[in-house]
């Protein structure tokens, strides 16, 4: 199924979040009672700016990536997700099997658990802190002029 209304695409963005060289992925689970509707199938959506390139381009862009889902089901998509693939400019010349990896490994990392939003690791803030405390504990112990 497809994605079709912008709230369906803006609610997207609230999900896990993983970017590869060629595209964007976004996923969110949808609550139960909209999955209910949609008897409970994946529905993905389709974005390419102007980024991207003129019409010419863009429509190139987004049938590749039509083609890929099509011609390889067995990806990874899970019922009762809603998923938006944002394409980058280097998809319009990637060659298709990039294309294919690099959605297949976009999907197992959203599905991961422990993802973070962005897709990347999370950096442990809580070493940093300690780092800044201690250092600003030395500097009020230190005193100028010793």
């Amino acid at each position: 199924m497809r994605l079709t209304r912008r709230p369906d695409y803006i609610s997207a963005r609230g999900g896990q979040q993983f970017r590869t060289p060629v595209l964007v992925l976004q996923a969110k689970k949808r609550p139960s009672s909209i999955a209910m509707e949609s008897a409970d199938a994946a529905r993905i959506g389709l974005t390419v700016s102007r980024k991207v390139g003129g019409a010419v381009t863009r429509n190139s862009v987004k049938r590749r990536l039509r083609e890929t889902i099509a011609a390889h089901p067995g990806l990874g998509f899970k019922a009762g997700y809603d998923y938006v693939l944002i394409a980058r400019g280097s998809l319009a010349h990637a060659p298709f099997g990039s294309i294919v990896t690099n959605l297949q490994r976009a999907l197992e990392m959203v599905h991961k658990e422990q993802v973070p939003s962005r897709g990347r690791p999370m950096r442990d803030r809580s070493a940093k802190m300690d780092a800044h405390t201690v250092r600003a504990t030395r500097d009020k112990d230190h005193k100028p002029g010793s």
